[in-house]
């Protein structure tokens, strides 16, 4: 069984990235088209 603290890794190295990207490009036209590069 995965322990908590593996979880926790594995979500914010792999799911708050995604969740980030997908946030930029959604809302890219307030930060421009650098903005989708921020990370």
């Amino acid at each position: 069984m995965i322990s908590f603290r593996v979880s926790i890794v594995i979500f914010v190295h792999i799911v708050f990235p995604i969740a980030a990207h997908i946030f930029l490009f959604k809302h890219s036209e307030h930060f421009g088209k650098t903005g989708k590069h921020v990370c």
